[in-house]
C-alpha cells in the first residue's frame, strides 16, 4: 500500500508543477489581453469595436479552474503524506 501511495504522491507532485505552469501561462495571457483592452479604451474610446466574444473570459475561467485544482490537490497531497508517514 505504501508503494502505491508513494506513486500516487509522485504523480500528483508532477501534476502540480504542470498546473503551476498553466497558471503562469493563463495569468500572462489574461494580463496581455487586459493590457490590450486598456490600450484600446485609451486610444479609441467608445468609437472602437468591442466584442462580446472577448477572450478575457476564457482565460479567466481557465485560470480559475487551474487555481481551484491546485487548491484541491494541496489538500489531497497533505492527506497522502500523513498516510505515508
Amino acid at each position: 500500500m505504501k508503494d502505491s501511495l508513494d506513486q500516487i504522491l509522485d504523480d500528483m507532485l508532477k501534476r502540480r508543477l504542470r498546473i503551476l505552469d498553466d497558471i503562469r501561462i493563463r495569468a500572462t495571457l489574461l494580463r496581455d489581453v487586459c493590457d490590450n483592452l486598456i490600450s484600446k479604451l485609451e486610444n479609441d474610446g467608445p468609437d472602437a469595436y468591442y466584442s462580446i466574444n472577448h477572450e478575457s473570459l476564457d482565460h479567466a475561467r481557465r485560470l480559475h479552474k487551474a487555481c481551484m485544482e491546485l487548491s484541491l490537490m494541496r489538500g489531497w497531497i497533505d492527506r497522502i503524506r500523513k498516510r505515508i508517514i
